[in-house]
């Protein structure tokens, strides 16, 4: 994705969502600006092949996005940390 399409999905996201960020920063303090963005789009219900063509990923580097996602919150199942960022949104 683009600097200025990722910039517009984030804007778009957070108008939806605007206490997601927040909550995911308490959840994950540490979580940088890619994982920031995985989560988001996998909160939306996003796979990973989806993901990867969205924002000009390999799908490898999504899986280990997510995977370190994964690590940061402690759960060892991605399908774990789906249902989690899901929850975020409300």
């Amino acid at each position: 994705m683009s600097g200025t399409r990722e910039a517009v999905f984030r804007e778009i996201f957070i108008f939806h969502y605007p206490s997601f960020l927040e909550k995911l920063y308490q959840s994950i303090p540490e979580v940088d600006k890619d994982e920031e963005l995985i989560c988001m789009l996998v909160a939306l219900g996003q796979s990973v092949k989806e993901i990867a063509e969205l924002i000009y990923f390999s799908p490898e580097r999504v899986e280990l996005l997510c995977a370190s996602v994964c690590r940061k919150m402690n759960v060892t199942e991605v399908r774990e940390m789906e249902m989690l960022m899901k929850k975020l949104l409300s």
